[in-house]
């Protein structure tokens, strides 16, 4: 038999291989790179999980993740300029998923309150291997607040000024591993 006998069952199985929906919450083709910058990218892909390729994105406001689902992750690194804000918040949100990327600051001050992340009123929150440089908030440099199931794995954060857990009479709102946190200063 010959190769154009096979050729449309071919095709067909290759387009239908390609037009397959993706499972929820799955890493999909969105990306940051094709926009005029991440929260734009986030604003434009709600309820997607966004690929941060590699390299260096330069902020100026916080990033701001509301909408259930959404997300970044890869081997990005996102540098904050103003020490005044936060780099990445998310509020009021379900399965939000950050992972792989690295947050730090063009510049670091001592005495501000802006955080690496800062999560509120959050329903299944992880962060997982999330690298946090030069973040010396006087705060914390990872702050979950009033957030169930949120889960913070294989973390690593380095030249901070303060890192505060605070579990409230071990809640069942924050799952930690068993493992010690992986901090350098």
């Amino acid at each position: 038999m010959t190769l154009r006998r096979y050729s449309p069952w071919l095709l067909m199985l290759l387009l239908f291989g390609a037009c397959a929906d993706k499972e929820p919450n799955q890493p999909g083709p969105a990306g940051a790179a094709g926009y005029s910058s991440i929260q734009a990218a986030l604003d434009s892909n709600k309820g997607k999980l966004l690929y941060l390729p590699e390299g260096v994105h330069g902020i100026s406001k916080a990033l701001l993740i509301e909408a259930d689902g959404s997300g970044l992750y890869g081997p990005g690194t996102i540098s904050q300029a103003d020490p005044d804000q936060d780099i990445l918040v998310s509020r009021d949100a379900a399965d939000v998923r950050i992972e792989g990327i690295t947050l730090t600051r063009s510049e670091v001050q001592l005495g501000k309150n802006a955080v690496a992340v800062r999560a509120e009123n959050c329903r299944s929150l992880l962060l997982r291997d999330l690298h946090v440089r030069n973040n010396r908030s006087d705060v914390a440099a990872i702050f979950i607040r009033q957030s169930d199931h949120a889960r913070v794995e294989d973390r690593g954060i380095a030249d901070y000024k303060t890192i505060h857990v605070d579990d409230r009479l071990e809640s069942p709102c924050i799952d930690t591993p068993s493992t010690p946190w992986t901090a350098t200063a």
